[in-house]
């Protein structure tokens, strides 16, 4: 555990490495499972405000590969804290709402280079609104982390 904290303290501001802060909190949470509740109460708090931290950097790209490893490993720590996850709650919620607030964009002209990542996998459904046909856009990853 003190090498991955380790590790984390020095990939925390490191943008190149974010896979590896992923994998590092992924590492994290199994080895919390793995040993339990008394066995990572010390570490804990120390690891929560570390995940915390590393996603509510601002314009992080949308497809941060931390944002996921956070949320799995959020899951098992809290599978294995229980109760006393409690206080990181306020932190981790906003993050689980704004999966649920998804919606398709409009495609249009103006929207077309600005808010679509190149290379990213689509889902395309028309709709018609008075009359108006609508072209609405969602990335297919957004649709599985529904």
């Amino acid at each position: 555990m003190p090498f991955l904290k380790q590790m984390v303290q020095n990939l925390l501001h490191n943008v190149e490495e974010r896979a590896l802060l992923g994998k590092c909190f992924e590492c994290i949470s199994l080895m919390a499972k793995a040993v339990g509740r008394e066995g990572f109460r010390a570490d804990a708090e120390v690891i929560m405000q570390a995940m915390i931290q590393a996603t509510s950097v601002p314009n992080l790209p949308h497809s941060d590969p931390v944002k996921e490893y956070m949320m799995a490993a959020a899951e098992r720590i809290c599978g294995t804290m229980k109760e006393d996850f409690k206080p990181f709650i306020p932190h981790i919620l906003p993050q689980i709402l704004e999966k649920l607030a998804l919606e398709p964009k409009e495609f249009n002209a103006d929207t077309a280079k600005d808010d679509f990542e190149e290379g990213g996998e689509l889902n395309l459904t028309m709709t018609q609104e008075n009359g108006k046909v609508k072209v609405m856009v969602m990335y297919s990853s957004e649709m599985q982390e529904l």
